[in-house]
């Protein structure tokens, strides 16, 4: 049944889903995650019902993005919920539902959204590895959209959640994503430079990979076209 929902979902997506209808069928989809947090036994019934949930927010922000607020209203406590009991088949699913209402969001954070960012840098959650492409994804956009008077207070943890993934194969593309948004968003003065180039070329030196080597160049050519060669330079000749 909700496999169902979700292709008439995608359907109706197509010519656009009135907020009226989707409120309506939020709350229902709401009421069922409550229920599948008591009993998440079924991967597919949660893949199909996120899978909803993430049609109806898109559909729905693409043309009136001012309806955050009351969307946010809607998804926060069963999601809540979820985080609070620490229900490991669905956080994923949340965290890929928050980042993209927060995407869509105008302006700002909100204070629902203020509130949730320290949690969500506590490593233990990074230690599961299904959370993590997701919650780099919610770390971004949360890079995006906030002040950095806001983000400063937190640099220090999100430099430590860096070095954590980058010293790991698996998730170091996570790594240099969550780096690179650091670079665009963050102002340079506040992130200690010097400290991640010794992360990034320790790593390259001892265990470097094919695709590490490349995720490196990357990253570098980024910074060197935001702050100049010679600032690059300078940061190297000061290790």
């Amino acid at each position: 049944a909700m496999k169902a929902l979700m292709r008439m979902l995608r359907i109706m997506a197509r010519d656009g889903i009135t907020p009226g209808m989707a409120q309506l069928v939020l709350t229902s989809l709401t009421t069922a995650l409550a229920r599948v947090t008591k009993n998440p036994g079924n991967p597919h019934y949660n893949h199909y019902l996120f899978e909803s949930i993430a049609i109806l927010v898109a559909s729905v922000y693409r043309r009136e993005p001012h309806l955050t607020g009351s969307f946010e209203a809607v998804l926060f406590p069963p999601f809540q919920n979820v985080l609070n009991k620490d229900v490991s088949e669905l956080t994923p699913y949340v965290f890929q539902v928050l980042a993209q209402v927060l995407e869509f969001r105008p302006e700002g954070l909100g204070p629902a959204y203020g509130a949730l960012f320290q949690p969500l840098l506590s490593p233990c959650i990074w230690t599961r590895e299904g959370n993590v492409p997701a919650l780099t994804r919610l770390i971004t956009v949360y890079l995006e959209k906030a002040p950095t008077d806001f983000l400063g207070t937190y640099l220090q943890d999100m430099i430590g959640i860096f070095r954590m993934l980058v010293a790991s194969p698996k998730h170091e593309v996570n790594g240099f994503d969550l780096l690179k948004s650091l670079t665009l968003h963050m102002p340079p003065i506040d992130i200690p430079y010097q400290e991640v180039y010794d992360v990034l070329l320790t790593r390259l030196q001892d265990a470097g990979t094919l695709r590490y080597y490349l995720c490196v160049t990357n990253y570098f050519s980024l910074w060197t076209g935001k702050f100049g060669g010679q600032a690059w330079v300078s940061v190297l000749d000061s290790m």
